[in-house]
């Protein structure tokens, strides 16, 4: 396994600023042993950003560029997503056009395992498991098609269910489901740790349920109950037999840090110390598998 992080969000202010952001960004993790990094298209659909704008591949140009000089490839993504229990979706078919760039950019920049969420059918005041299968499937054999030209697997999330009540996928069976009905190689399961944790899912028998069909993590840490994003050992999972069940199932994915988050705003050298300190971490985990 690689071990592997998402990054936090760089300065999209000007073409300037962004190339001398990003770069730092790199040449910290190149510095601290990361060798293949994730990139989250969903941190740059949410805001103001070149993504969002018309000249959106002559952007994804420019990282290619500065990743090839720092000597780093990307080998995993996270899609744009929407939380449809959450959210207006009257600008639907923008949000489709946003993962659409995802896949097309994940394509474009060598990425080999592009994460997505799955939906929940868009009714707050009901939930149908039915509904939810049937729009799901719908999503998920467009965003195949989308992806056919590269060479991509779509690995489907769990999510998480404390926050806001039922949602669609937070289990292993639904995940499975899909998969199984979608029978095609091109998909995939992406298992976030601290998703299951906070929905009370047994993680192990998760996972040995998920078997070859895992193709992607997120590794984080927390409580029990909110998505803290905090680095392992650092909440209340139990890592020793997590790390096991991936050595069992012959997980061959990259093992992807999704605690960025807590590094943002931290000064360049404070972050960079944190960036060490977490490839040191993911030495030591595997070092339990």
């Amino acid at each position: 396994m690689n071990i592997s992080t998402s990054l936090r969000r760089a300065d999209v202010s000007s073409p300037e600023n962004f190339a001398v952001s990003f770069k730092n960004i790199l040449t910290s993790c190149a510095n601290a042993g990361f060798k293949v990094l994730d990139f989250n298209f969903a941190q740059y659909t949410r805001t103001a950003s070149p993504l969002v704008e018309s000249g959106w591949k002559d952007w994804l140009q420019q990282i290619n560029e500065i990743v090839a000089e720092a000597g780093i490839r990307w080998s995993q993504g996270h899609a744009h997503f929407v939380n449809w229990e959450e959210e207006d979706l009257a600008n639907w078919q923008w949000h489709d056009e946003l993962v659409r760039r995802s896949i097309v950019g994940a394509g474009m920049m060598g990425v080999k395992t592009l994460v997505v969420h799955p939906k929940t059918y868009p009714d707050p005041a009901w939930y149908s498991r039915k509904s939810s299968l049937n729009v799901n499937l719908e999503s998920l054999k467009k965003y195949g098609e989308w992806a056919a030209p590269y060479d991509l697997t779509i690995a489907i999330e769990n999510l998480s269910e404390k926050r806001v009540g039922r949602r669609f996928g937070t289990g292993p069976e639904e995940l499975l489901e899909l998969v199984e009905l979608l029978d095609d190689p091109l998909f995939g399961i992406c298992w976030d740790s601290g998703h299951a944790h906070i929905s009370g899912i047994n993680q192990v028998e998760a996972l040995y349920m998920i078997g070859s069909h895992l193709k992607a993590l997120h590794i984080c840490d927390n409580h029990g109950g909110a998505d803290e994003h905090l680095p392992p050992l650092a909440g209340t999972i139990e890592w020793e037999s997590f790390m096991k069940v991936l050595r069992e199932v012959r997980y061959s994915g990259d093992f992807t840090f999704e605690v960025i988050y807590r590094g943002s705003g931290l000064p360049h050298r404070l972050y960079d110390l944190f960036l060490e300190t977490l490839y040191e971490l993911g030495n030591h985990l595997l070092s339990l598998a």
